[in-house]
């Protein structure tokens, strides 16, 4: 977000995550935006993803997915 809250898209090569922190991914940080083919996804369906750390390999997870703007930000 930036001034006046308006959202901007940028693209990152990488976050970094202290050796036992953690990351929150929202529409206020680290986020992931991806178009899917109409149909594919519903709204709070899971959705797998991998995660790859650097030193630690990967992590396979699941996503909730969202329609962009139905999450509020407060």
């Amino acid at each position: 977000m930036s001034e006046g809250n308006a959202a901007y898209r940028a693209a990152v090569d990488s976050v970094g995550i202290p050796a036992g922190g953690s990351v929150a991914m929202s529409p206020e940080g680290v986020h992931l935006t991806m178009s899917a083919p109409a149909g594919k996804w519903s709204s709070g369906d899971l959705v797998p993803f991998t995660l790859e750390f650097r030193h630690s390999g990967r992590v396979k997870v699941l996503a909730v997915a969202v329609r962009p703007g139905s999450v509020s930000s407060q």
